[in-house]
């Protein structure tokens, strides 16, 4: 049976390349910028297929069945398995498969469809923002970088026999070159990112099974390095506590045009989601915030007469809690503080968040202005 179009014009020969030579085949001839032939030795038998690279020509679509059909003859594999792996060439995978009566009948509600979808988000940009540095927590504000790499990532099509949410991260492929192998802070971001999750995925797994042994937030402390977070460890908490499932397996794969990524496999059990809770808490509660954003109102003003500086106090939002916040304020500062005390405007300035006992203080408090008023409709 021959593809359908819908399948044939998702495909990309830059792609199909890839995936042929991830697949052992070999360009043997290039027909100038139209096309290539591709052989290949499978059981003693030598096959051949041309690859159309340009798609303007009238037999474009049929030439791509006609690859599609010598694959799926040469590989003895579904051809819908194959357009998958096509799809993913160019691509890290990341599978969230979960497990539990929610899923027996391989479908899920609404309601914990935007639980598993919000947390496969939030785990991917922890990531992403522990690839541009490790940190603690990672505030409100995060990286631009962390944040373009969301936009770059794609869901693929739901796949049959059980309930699998697959992600696919593009990446570069490979390219051969003369000299030593580039180190792996000269890797691509996009494969920093999955790489950086697999390695905290292990992290936060192995911390959680210590903690729990032990009693002691350090395990959790120790994998900081490696990526875990605040955030990672509330998405994975999500990801098992909130979507209905008793496991939520992750599996994390290289994309075939790039080797150099090891596959990794992790469970979390929803009974390690109250550590894992407990470990964000504690981050949240005893970690310095760096570019933490505050935004509240001025409930108090503290000036010693004769004083450069002030302390204010602000009433703001810090972790969907209403807090009061003290920060120090230099001269050319306190007076809009007054002003926003005097008219009940909101202001907005930004910090190094940290506890110091019962209080939170934000220091080297800077861009500290007036919240702009929002008009009325």
């Amino acid at each position: 049976m021959k593809p359908d179009t819908e399948s044939l014009m998702a495909l990309r020969p830059l792609e199909l390349a890839a995936y042929l030579r991830s697949r052992g085949w070999h360009e043997a001839e290039r027909l100038g910028e139209r096309a290539s032939i591709w052989l290949a030795r499978r059981g003693g038998e030598e096959l051949e297929l041309l690859l159309p690279l340009d798609p303007t020509p009238g037999d474009y679509m049929s030439r791509l069945a006609e690859v599609v059909s010598t694959l799926e003859a040469a590989e003895a594999r579904p051809r819908s398995e194959i357009l998958d792996d096509i799809a993913a060439t160019t691509a890290d995978t990341v599978r969230f498969r979960f497990l539990g009566p929610t899923f027996e009948q391989h479908s899920v509600n609404v309601e914990h469809g935007v639980h598993i979808y919000e947390n496969v988000r939030e785990l991917l940009l922890a990531a992403a923002c522990a690839a541009v540095g490790p940190r603690p927590v990672f505030s409100t504000r995060k990286p631009t970088r962390a944040l373009e790499y969301l936009t770059t990532v794609q869901l693929a099509p739901p796949a049959r026999g059980s309930y699998v949410v697959t992600v696919r991260s593009p990446v570069p492929p490979t390219l051969a070159h003369q000299g030593a192998p580039l180190p792996e802070a000269d890797e691509p971001f996009e494969r920093r990112v999955i790489s950086t999750l697999a390695t905290s995925l292990a992290g936060a797994h192995r911390a959680a099974i210590r903690a729990a042994s032990g009693a002691t937030f350090q395990p959790f402390h120790d994998e900081v390095a490696s990526g875990v977070s605040a955030n990672l460890c509330e998405a994975l908490a999500g990801l098992v506590a909130r979507s209905g499932a008793r496991t939520c397996e992750i599996t994390v794969a290289e994309a075939p045009s790039r080797p150099g990524l090891e596959e990794r496999h992790v469970s979390f059990s929803a009974d390690v989601a109250p550590v894992l809770r407990e470990a964000a808490r504690v981050f949240r509660a005893s970690a310095l915030r760096e570019d933490f954003e505050l935004e509240g109102l001025v409930i108090r003003l503290e000036r010693g007469e004769g004083a450069t500086t002030g302390i204010v106090t602000v009433a703001g939002v810090v972790d969907s809690s209403l807090r009061k916040v003290r920060l120090e304020l230099e001269a050319n500062d306190y007076p809009t503080a007054i002003e926003a005390h005097l008219k009940a405007r909101p202001v907005r300035c930004e910090g190094e968040l940290v506890r110091e006992g019962r209080a939170h203080v934000l220091r080297h408090p800077r861009r500290f202005v007036l919240k702009s008023e929002e008009r009325e409709e």
